[in-house]
């Protein structure tokens, strides 16, 4: 299945307001502070959805995120210029624990894709109507199902104003060359429906596969800027019986050259269908979906203050 953008619908903004902190329990309450600024008002977007980042090393929490979505880019564009946002985000510190970072992408309608497998309301299918679809289950088909039909553009990496070398802590750090066909992928996983033996599966034969490929793409690259491991929370910050993935890719060429032919894509899939799709078949309740985003040029606009090395697509790594 997937999500149906209306022919009413030219653009579709996907924001992600992350918080960071040490403390666990701090950054959810820095989150509680910003919930209602995008919960409330004319222009808040359509569907919110919080998320933590993950670590697939240590297993330690990090960041809060908040995923907001938007299918009107003027909508977004006055919430962005609101005086209650702007005085929140404008003020933020610069130094103490906190870090905080935005990265809202508007794309064009016909430069997305999603696919579900089966009905699931979350991400853009939470706020959209749905159809099924014939393109999938073969080496391309993402691209398929991408409206636009002409050339999406050279792509590279996305490209910030942080001096070379230099820790981005304490400062504002902004992006600055965002080039056309750069894209973001946001895939994920969801389980409150599966029964235990079917659970089981996924966590000890197909989620180590999925950490591995997130370890992969963030020390060698294969065209990905960026990898974040999340797990799914309910709005209120309690855990919601899912993960995902969200990463940044240099184009989608490189996206689906990993896909088709990394080692690390193919024992995820080797792992699903042999520990789930075999056995289960019809039966399986594990959801699968992802959508991606294909940027314009300047279709991006990411700002971190305060942030460690490494957080989104700021570049290197904090020893702290």
């Amino acid at each position: 299945m997937e999500a149906r953008l209306p022919g009413t619908v030219s653009h579709l903004v996907v924001a992600r307001i992350g918080v960071q902190h040490s403390d666990q329990e701090q950054a959810a309450a820095a989150v509680g502070r910003v919930l209602p600024l995008v919960l409330d008002g004319p222009h808040a977007p359509s569907r919110v959805e919080r998320t933590r980042v993950r670590s697939v090393e240590t297993g330690q929490a990090a960041d809060e995120v908040l995923v907001c979505y938007w299918t009107d880019a003027a909508a977004h564009a006055h919430w962005w210029a609101s005086e209650p946002v702007r005085q929140w985000w404008d003020s933020l510190p610069v130094d103490g624990p906190l870090g905080h970072w935005i990265e809202a992408v508007t794309a064009e309608a016909a430069r997305t894709e999603t696919m579900y497998s089966t009905l699931h309301p979350a991400g853009q299918a939470a706020a959209l109507p749905v159809g099924w679809t014939d393109l999938h289950d073969y080496a391309g088909a993402a691209r398929d199902r991408i409206p636009f039909a002409g050339p999406l553009g050279a792509g590279g990496e996305v490209r910030t104003d942080l001096p070379a070398g230099e820790s981005p802590r304490g400062r504002r750090v902004r992006t600055t060359d965002v080039p056309q066909g750069a894209c973001l992928i946001r895939t994920a996983q969801h389980w409150a429906g599966a029964p235990p033996e079917q659970l089981r599966a996924y966590l000890t034969t197909v989620e180590p596969t999925y950490h591995a490929a997130v370890r992969h793409l963030a020390s060698a690259g294969e065209g990905c800027q960026s990898v974040q491991f999340l797990e799914s929370l309910d709005i209120d910050g309690t855990p919601a019986h899912g993960s995902e993935a969200v990463l940044w890719w240099n184009d989608l060429d490189a996206l689906l050259r990993w896909a088709r032919d990394h080692p690390t894509h193919h024992a995820i899939l080797d792992a699903f269908w042999s520990a789930l799709v075999a056995p289960y078949g019809m039966e399986l309740k594990l959801v699968l979906w992802h959508e991606v985003l294909v940027l314009l040029e300047d279709g991006l606009v990411a700002e971190y203050v305060n942030c460690r090395s490494g957080t989104g697509l700021l570049p290197g790594r904090d020893s702290e």
